[in-house]
């Protein structure tokens, strides 16, 4: 969606990228959303398909996915979660 929002700002309201700045995270893209971010020599490449690029991939949901996913076992905590960085 970042991208999208990225691209609309670009093109409708501000109409360059001097001294703007959009959040990109790298580590949250391959193996997590079907459609994945692309960025080339800086700047976001527009989608080939239709949609927002929301689209996570089924094994990743259900990782996720709280309290039964598996990146939360171990986490619980009282009742609680314990988050580890």
């Amino acid at each position: 969606m970042v991208r999208h929002y990225a691209l609309w700002d670009g093109i409708c309201v501000s109409a360059h990228s001097k001294g703007q700045v959009v959040e990109y995270l790298n580590f949250l893209q391959d193996g997590v959303f079907i459609e994945p971010v692309k960025v080339e020599y800086g700047a976001y490449v527009a989608p080939m398909k239709p949609g927002w690029g929301l689209e996570m991939h089924a094994d990743f949901i259900a990782k996720h996915t709280y309290p039964t996913g598996s990146v939360w076992v171990g986490r619980e905590k009282s009742g609680g979660v314990t988050f580890l960085a």
